[in-house]
């Protein structure tokens, strides 16, 4: 199903079922479109099979974060023909976070990221564009503890951006 609109690296990026991952890619080469395939099949298998499966997609932006929803994880699930409620909820003060919800209680999210907004998570987690977050490097120092956790899956995808930050 889905070799057939993925070009050969996208399907070998897929492919790989490791718990850590990262990946640098060119602009445009459907990064974001690649791994939020690799999100959604994984929350179809846990509701298949009676589990819960729950994603962040950590952004660059809040419009950012939602085009990884409407231009992945939605365009995704439509192309399946997939029951799924999609929300936009207040997540602080001044910031949304756009949910894709499945019947059985799986969740992929996405907002903006910040240390603050990473910190006591504990879910299967995708940096997307890490190389262009604002203070990568704490964001990380945030994660780490969470990534620690046996079983929960680590994406980090993004295209360069110097020698001076933590995606290098």
């Amino acid at each position: 199903m889905a070799g057939s609109v993925l070009y050969s690296y996208q399907r070998k990026y897929l492919q790989d079922k490791s718990r850590f991952k990262v990946g640098m890619f060119s602009r445009q080469t459907g990064k974001t479109f690649t791994t939020t395939l690799e999100a959604v099949l994984d929350c179809l298998e846990a509701e298949a099979q009676g589990r819960v499966s729950k994603w962040t997609i950590l952004s660059v932006s809040e419009p950012r974060a939602k085009d990884a929803l409407d231009d992945g994880v939605k365009l995704h699930l439509n192309a399946m023909r997939t029951a799924f409620e999609y929300l936009e909820v207040p997540f602080n003060a001044d910031e949304k976070s756009y949910e894709v919800r499945f019947p059985g209680g799986s969740r992929i999210r996405a907002i903006a990221s910040k240390p603050s907004t990473a910190r006591g998570m504990s879910e299967n987690l995708i940096l997307d564009e890490f190389a262009h977050h604002a203070d990568n490097r704490a964001i990380w120092t945030a994660l780490f503890p969470i990534i620690s956790k046996p079983g929960l899956k680590l994406r980090v995808i993004s295209t360069p951006n110097g020698k001076g930050e933590k995606f290098y």
